[in-house]
């Protein structure tokens, strides 16, 4: 937090404990990981694919209060897919 802190200086120092204690109490479902890691395949929002297993990844360890459960098997099929090979969109391939 510390260092989103030294950018913009929001929160103020009095409210800092307040606004860490609140994310670490936040519940975190499987409903909001299964819309994290589908923003990360679509092309329609700007977070590439290794942040957003970054961020899944925070979040989950993040959240203290409620131990996510996945009951979900489409959650193991989008982390694959975040992880494979996309070859960039703009390379010109050679034809053989």
């Amino acid at each position: 937090m510390s260092d989103m802190v030294s950018k913009d200086n929001w929160p103020p120092d009095a409210e800092k404990g307040l606004f860490a204690r609140l994310c670490q109490e936040a519940i975190f479902t499987e409903t909001t990981l299964l819309w994290i890691l589908w923003m990360g395949l679509s092309k329609e929002h700007p977070i590439l694919p290794t942040e957003t297993i970054d961020l899944a990844e925070h979040l989950i360890f993040r959240s203290q209060k409620s131990l996510v459960t996945l009951e979900k098997l489409e959650i193991i099929d989008l982390l694959f897919r975040l992880t494979e090979y996309k070859h960039p969109e703009n390379i010109c391939l050679p034809l053989k």
